[in-house]
Parts: structure tokens; sequence; C-alpha cells
């Protein structure tokens, strides 16, 4: 297939999920599977400058599907949507007597850019965070098998991967979130705002439930029964507790594995995660593309990324024209032009993977 070829068709498609095999600093090979971000942000409806921090997070990483979302209802006093672990996890991640919102942790962990005495920081910060974790190695897969009966709402969850290095205290997190929740009360917003990624409910323990790596393998099972409606703690300006319903249709499950040190809130880094919609079917990561050694690109502030180990990449318009080659990881691309390109990645031996960015 030539390169004309490609594009044609890549205009046509959207880009699929990147599957890389990375080595880890020893050397050692890793098991191939998709690196994603976990993003936790902080955010109630009393927050005046939470929708504007929202807006700006989200248009950093439009395009990309490799980010997972979770929002605490927590650290700018509470709403219908806090949740009691929302405000035990702020307090012990900030790891200060005060707190504020919008603000946001990347994979918990410190990255050298934080207004906390923990792993968060203002939301202003989001390029700088998340440009850092884009160069994190991916050690450790997270794969999802899970049934659920409606009828009952019995969900049946097996969390399972493989991890290439030691960690000193690795703990699975499973949390319950939901998208689409309408409202008319959120400060700073004229009109009726959307919460997304709202933190609903832990299946695990708040911070996490232990797991036994055996030869580089791991699988945590439970069964849960899903709530239909989720109770608030008592709200800041009413005083009340909110039930809401839990819409099954909305509701994600979101796994991720990391460390615990509750000594350290710095020391509890999330290495991968993943997320499946609760009444959607879970496609396999380590089963949706023959080749597990693909690369992919992405544009995020105003840099091209290049997922993997390759030998250069090529820029390309849609009309086929190159307008540029990198060898690096992270390239500054933001003197192009609004609109879309195709990145052509080559590794050593010559084998070429194609994805689509989007300058905005």
């Amino acid at each position: 297939m030539n390169l004309k070829t490609t594009l044609s068709l890549l205009m046509s498609l959207v880009l699929t999920t990147s599957l890389t095999a990375q080595s880890a600093d020893n050397g050692t090979n890793l098991p191939a599977g998709k690196k994603y971000l976990l993003i936790e942000t902080f955010s109630t409806e009393y927050c005046p400058n939470c929708p504007s921090g929202h807006k700006l997070l989200h248009k950093q990483v439009e395009g990309r599907n490799d980010v997972i979302f979770v929002t605490h209802h927590a650290a700018f006093y509470t709403d219908p949507y806090s949740i009691e672990q929302s405000n035990e996890l702020t307090g012990f991640f900030f790891n200060q007597d005060y707190t504020f919102a919008p603000s946001i942790m990347v994979n918990r962990k410190d990255f050298g850019y934080q207004d906390t005495q923990g792993p968060v920081s203002n939301i202003q910060k989001c390029v700088n965070m998340i440009r850092k974790a884009d160069q994190d190695t991916m050690f450790v897969t997270v794969n999802m098998e899970k049934e659920y009966d409606k009828d009952t709402r019995l969900l049946k969850l097996r969390i399972f991967g493989q991890c290439a290095k030691d960690i000193e205290n690795p703990v699975i997190n499973v949390y319950i979130t939901e998208d689409s929740i309408k409202s008319d009360r959120q400060n700073g917003y004229n009109g009726t705002y959307v919460h997304n990624s709202t933190l609903r409910a832990i299946i695990t323990p708040t911070y996490g439930e232990p797991i036994q790596i055996e030869n580089g393998s791991y699988s945590w099972e439970t069964e849960y029964t899903v709530p239909g409606t989720i109770t608030s703690i008592e709200d800041y300006g009413t005083g009340e507790c909110f039930e809401t319903e839990l819409v099954d249709e909305n509701t994600n499950i979101v796994a991720f594995v990391s460390n615990y040190n509750p000594q350290d809130p710095n020391d509890c880094e999330v290495y991968n995660s993943f997320s499946a919609g609760l009444t959607k079917e879970v496609v396999s990561v380590e089963n949706t593309a023959a080749d597990m050694h693909e690369n992919t690109a992405y544009h995020i502030g105003g840099n091209l990324i290049v997922d993997g180990d390759f030998e250069y990449a090529e820029v390309y318009s849609v009309c086929g024209g190159m307008i540029m080659r990198t060898y690096d990881k992270i390239t500054d691309i933001s003197n192009l032009e609004k609109g879309i390109y195709i990145v052509k990645i080559t590794k050593t031996g010559g084998k070429e993977n194609t994805a689509k960015i989007a300058v905005r």
C-alpha cells in the first residue's frame, strides 16, 4: 500500500488504538499493551473557575484515545455528587491544610510542577504534566473481563495483566464513574452544565487492594452489586445529602494499578489504567491488533509526541506533501497551521506505521 492510499484511508477512519511494546530500563521486554494516562481532577459546583479549567484541560488532550478521566467532587466545598472517599483522597493527596479547585493529578505522580505537598497541581499546569507523563515507559498492562446483569445489578469483574518491574506495594484500584450528569447549578457557567467522569463509588478499598504479582502476572476478581442510586455527603450550600440516580448507560468502570505508601502521597504512582462502559462489551487490549509493536503519534501542547521505539517520523499534509522529518520523541510543531496532518513513523528495518493528528 503506497502513502497516498494510506492517507486516503486515514482520512475516513478514526485513529485506532495504539499498542506498543516498550522496554524497561533494564532491557526487559515488556508485554504488549496500551499505555493510558489517568487524569484525576478536583472540582465542584461551587467552583466558579472549574468550567473554564476543564475546558482548557480537555482541549489539551482532544483527539487522544489514551486518556482516562476521574473527577472528584471535592477540594472546593462539597456538592450533590461529593462522596466521602473523594474527600478522604483529597486530604491525602493535597497533603496540606488547604485545598483548591480546579486542580489535577496525572498518574498521581510528582512531575515537579506541583502546587501542593502532594502530587496535585493547579489545572493550568496540565500541559507540562501530561507531556512528562507521556515520556514514562509502560511496564504494567491492565486488562478487564466483566459480566453485568442489569436485572440484579450484579457485576462480576476480573482485572489482570503483566508487570515487568518490581513494585514495592502494588495495589489495584477500581472506580465507578458516570458521564452526562446534567446540572443547572454550576457556578461560573450559564445554562445546563454537563458533568463527566464523576466519581460515584469505589469498589476496592479507598487506597486500593493489595495484589500479588507472581512470575510477572497478576489477577484480581470480585463480585459487586452496582447501586441504583448514590447518596452524597452533606452539600455545602444546603446542608442536605442528595440521592441521585446512577444511569447504567452512562457508567464506566475504571481500573488502575499503582503503588501505595500510606506515609507519602508522592509515592503512590499509577503505572497503568483501563476503562470500560458498564453495559458495553470489553475488547481485550491483548487482542485488538495482530501487530503489538505499532507506534502512534499525538499532538499536545504544540508538540508532536511519538509513542514507542522508532527511527524517524515524517509529517505530511493531507495532500501528501512532506512537511518535516524528526528523530525525536517530542518535537515542537507549534508553527504548523491548523488542520489535519498524517504522521508516517518508520522503525529500524524499514517497517512503517501511520497516524493522524489534528492541530487546532
